[in-house]
């Protein structure tokens, strides 16, 4: 996860961050859990991924990515 390691110095410290996948058997979000725990930053995975999410309406904040 070389893209983790070298951009997590651009993340807010005192949010939380959120880590999915986009497949069922996919364990990429929970090693990006690990990674960003290890550096200190405060993680949650989301059980379902981005599309199950807008599909419930959930608040999605698209400022920060920009």
């Amino acid at each position: 996860m070389p893209a983790a390691t070298s951009r997590q110095a651009e993340l807010p410290p005192s949010s939380e961050i959120v880590a999915f996948c986009h497949s069922e058997g996919c364990v990429l979000a929970h090693d990006a859990i690990r990674l960003l725990n290890a550096l200190g930053h405060r993680t949650v995975r989301l059980t379902d991924g981005m599309l199950e999410g807008r599909l419930s309406e959930l608040p999605v904040d698209t400022e920060a990515a920009a």
